[in-house]
């Protein structure tokens, strides 16, 4: 394997990572924000660090497709192949669409 597709690689699994990460805490967040205006809290500066969650969520999915376009550029990647997390789209209108 060649070092710039072995970089790639690496830049992949670690966007990848990174995303899946953030989408846990994005799940992690909505329940405790569902819980807490259950129990009368104001939940204010929590929908505050969810919105800023999803969107590093969204720039975390521009920087993967940044990688994408290097990769299918060596010829490592092909488009359209599918890498299992949640769309950027979905996330940042809140859906739990994947």
């Amino acid at each position: 394997m060649k070092d710039s597709e072995e970089l790639e690689r690496a830049h992949l699994a670690q966007a990848e990572r990174a995303i899946a990460d953030s989408e846990r805490r994005i799940v992690e967040q909505e329940l405790r924000i569902d819980r807490l205006r259950l129990d009368g809290h104001d939940v204010a500066s929590f929908e505050a660090t969810l919105a800023a969650f999803r969107r590093t969520f969204v720039q975390m999915h521009e920087q993967r497709s940044i990688i994408f376009e290097r990769m299918a550029a060596l010829g490592i990647w092909e488009e359209g192949e599918n890498t299992g997390s949640k769309t950027a789209d979905a996330v940042s209108e809140g859906s739990d669409a994947a």
